[in-house]
């Protein structure tokens, strides 16, 4: 009896599954039929294997949030969260606070406990857009992250984090790295899984499609 209901519990979970990931591409489609990005869709074929860190580059409105979309869809974490920060959006007074949380107490006006993003997505993915508008503290917090799969909570104490990363870019971080605009060693971390998103000017025959 014990054996029958977790066959039909895992059935139910497969079946939500299932469900899920097809409601999930119908809400952000991957379109493009060129070589590119027929290119890019067997390289997240094979990133969705592993549970490594991603990078995606490419400039604005380019769909790198529909590209890292794709990735969860296809990765084993999409039970869990989706989580999307536009780290240019965030106030850099603020930045700390939003992405490691705070403790009550930690600075004036701080009422409560608050989780960060990296709490929040705990289990799941995170997904940091436009990472090269951090500021040099916040790259160098987010190394450590990198690192130690570790934040610290601003006023409070450090905490692993199971979490995967998914990065995007609008502008060439080797380049910013070149202009001691960005660390050159989160850049190497951050380094070893890009993808390339052209803009729709290299990929022809994809605008009668779109």
């Amino acid at each position: 009896l014990d054996l029958k209901k977790y066959e039909e519990e895992s059935l139910n979970l497969e079946i939500e599954n299932v469900a899920l990931r097809r409601r999930l591409m119908k809400e952000y489609p991957f379109i493009g039929e060129s070589e590119v990005i027929k290119k890019i869709k067997k390289q997240l074929e094979e990133l969705a294997k592993t549970d490594e860190n991603v990078l995606i580059i490419g400039q604005t409105g380019t769909g790198k949030e529909i590209i890292a979309n794709r990735l969860y869809q296809m990765s084993n974490r999409v039970n869990q969260r989706f989580l999307p920060i536009n780290c240019s959006a965030i106030p850099e007074t603020l930045l700390d606070s939003e992405l490691f949380g705070h403790v009550k107490g930690a600075f004036t006006g701080a009422a409560a406990y608050h989780r960060g993003a990296f709490e929040r997505a705990k289990g799941g993915i995170l997904f940091l857009d436009e990472v090269n508008s951090l500021n040099e503290i916040a790259q160098a917090k987010l190394l450590r992250t990198i690192e130690n799969k570790e934040i610290q909570v601003v006023g409070g104490d450090v905490k692993q984090v199971d979490i995967r990363l998914i990065f995007s870019s609008n502008e060439d971080l080797e380049d910013l790295v070149a202009k001691n605009n960005f660390r050159a060693d989160l850049f190497y971390r951050m380094d070893r899984h890009v993808i390339y998103l052209p803009p729709l000017v290299e990929r022809g025959n994809d605008i009668s499609v779109l």
